[in-house]
Formats: C-alpha cells, structure tokens, sequence
C-alpha cells in the first residue's frame, strides 16, 4: 500500500501544475472514523478489510490525488482536479492549528 500510495502522490506532483485544486477538510471527533473515510475516497485501502487497531492522527495528514473533474461547459477541457484531503485530528490539543488549516478550505 505504501508503494501505491508513493506512485500515486508522485503522478499527482508531475501533473499538479495543470490542474484546478480544491481543498477538503474531513473534521470531528476523536476515533469516529476519519482517517478511514478519507483513506477509502483517496483509494487508499478497501473499506472490508480488517483494519490493525486504532492510531491517532497526529496534527493531521494530508493526501494529495487526482480525479475526474466534474463536467463544466464554462470550462471545456479541464478533465482532472487536484484533490487535497486533510484528514485532521479531532484531539482538543490541535485546536489552535485548525485556523491555519481551514485556509483556502
């Protein structure tokens, strides 16, 4: 999974630059299932497998990838969109980065 995860940012960083980007912030409660929703729109893992115990998100992560832009006959052309998934800790003690991270949310 770590190779898929590496060959997939890598393709995402050679064609960013062409690309629209847009921001999605994935927000709430400690152990509610953040990291696993954002891990299953990313494609990073399937959602029946078994999952290895709980582990905290620190701060937060941040997963970068591409998708099928949405049609737009006011912008013909632009097929792909660059996804930024932050997938952030919902610990109280990161309250105070959560203004920085809503940033051009």
């Amino acid at each position: 999974k770590k190779e898929f995860h590496e060959l997939k940012k890598n393709q995402t960083n050679m064609h960013s630059n062409n690309l629209n980007k847009i921001k999605i912030l994935i927000v709430g409660p400690q152990n509610s299932g953040k990291s696993t929703i954002s891990n299953y729109i990313a494609e990073l893992e399937e959602s029946n497998q078994p999952k290895k115990g709980y582990h905290p998100t620190v701060a937060c992560r941040v997963v970068e990838f591409e998708r099928d832009a949405p049609r737009n006959p006011k912008r013909p052309g632009q097929e792909k969109v660059l996804v930024e998934l932050w997938d952030i800790s919902g610990d109280p003690k990161y309250d105070r980065c959560w203004p920085a991270i809503q940033k051009n949310a």
